[in-house]
């Protein structure tokens, strides 16, 4: 059974991340991603566009699926060895969380729909990542049922920036710079 996750990272983070087909959340902790199985959906929701940043995105930016059965050790530096997920990341735009939030289930507080965002990673149900992906303009057949193509008028409008589509040829999924 497909579960749906949402990491929350800054964009500068994120584009790493897409980049270099991985996932890694509360600054590299293991626990998180051991709940993930292989094919489980990944969102990224993007607080800010920079690590100490004042200036707010409030959107998510990133969206794919899980491609491997276990977290792994990066070699970040000599000191910092954070654990990831392997991720082919999909065509998508990224979307702001403001007009969604009276449609998704852990949002419905217009009031405090931000305090489940400052947990680092949840799991979130079907309903609501298929609210994301539409928003998202996904472009992938790998993508599942609840997406559901372009937005029509009056759909939440995502913001213009386009994601890249997932550059991660087989060699960088299947080696690269970490440990099993």
């Amino acid at each position: 059974m497909t579960r749906y996750w949402v990491g929350i990272a800054n964009r500068d983070h994120v584009s790493k991340a897409v980049e270099g087909c991985f996932c890694q959340v509360m600054r590299g902790k293991e626990a998180p991603l051991r709940q993930i199985d292989r094919d489980d959906l990944f969102l990224f929701y993007s607080p800010r566009e920079r690590t100490r940043s004042a200036e707010p995105l409030m959107a998510f930016t990133a969206i794919g699926r899980v491609i491997d059965d276990r977290p792994y050790h990066a070699v970040q530096s000599e000191t910092f060895r954070p654990f990831r997920r392997k991720v082919a990341y999909f065509e998508a735009q990224e979307a702001e969380i403001h007009p969604l939030l009276g449609r998704l289930s852990f949002a419905r507080s217009r009031r405090s729909w931000g305090h489940v965002l400052r947990r680092g990673f949840f799991e979130i149900d079907e309903g609501d990542y298929g609210v994301v992906a539409e928003a998202m303009a996904v472009r992938s057949e790998r993508c599942p049922g609840p997406v559901t193509g372009r937005l029509s008028p009056g759909d939440a409008v995502p913001s213009k920036k386009v994601l890249p589509r997932s550059r991660c040829p087989q060699d960088k999924l299947a080696g690269g710079a970490y440990e099993e």
